[in-house]
């Protein structure tokens, strides 16, 4: 299971959550952008990392995800991922992947 995240909060931990339920095998995928060195949602996700996944993720007795992190430019989100994808299936052609994107869904009509 692939899980993008930009940033954490409460839709991403909802998100690994559900992920969680599907998979064990989890890898969370960051896209930062490659013409800044410290970008910050990557820096808000590194150091919220430990506290907020890894450490809840062995309490409740599963193997913490692993964060990769992929630099992109130009700030596309899509074409990296798509990739990374890409080059997993290539390492592990017998395991089906999937992609969780999660989204905010606003009910209001305005």
């Amino acid at each position: 299971m692939v899980l993008p995240l930009q940033r954490w909060g409460k839709v991403s931990e909802k998100a690994l959550q559900f992920a969680y339920a599907l998979s064990r095998d989890l890898v969370v995928v960051h896209i930062a952008p490659q013409d800044q060195g410290g970008a910050p949602f990557t820096d808000d996700l590194i150091h919220v990392w430990e506290d907020c996944v890894e450490k809840p993720a062995q309490e409740a007795g599963f193997e913490p995800p692993e964060l990769v992190i992929l630099h992109s430019p130009y700030r596309l989100v899509t074409t990296p991922i798509f990739r990374y994808v890409l080059e997993m299936e290539r390492k592990h052609p017998d395991q089906p992947i999937a992609v969780l994107v999660p989204e905010l869904v606003e009910w209001r009509w305005y």
